[in-house]
């Protein structure tokens, strides 16, 4: 939020919010989805191994 903020020369996110929060209706739910996808396809954490974030989006199964 707040990049989206700078980018439209709001000095203060909440302005941002307030004026276009309803944009970003179901975005929690979204991140949700992706971070459960992530962990999914993630190795074991403790292997240290990192997964980019384009064979997620690959790997993961179609949303509705």
């Amino acid at each position: 939020m707040l990049a989206i903020a700078q980018r439209m020369g709001h000095t203060d996110p909440s302005v941002t919010l307030r004026v276009y929060g309803h944009l970003f209706a179901g975005a929690q739910e979204d991140l949700t989805q992706r971070l459960d996808d992530l962990r999914r396809v993630s190795p074991d954490p403790a292997s240290g191994d990192v997964v980019q974030l384009e064979q997620v989006r690959r790997s993961a199964p179609a949303r509705r």
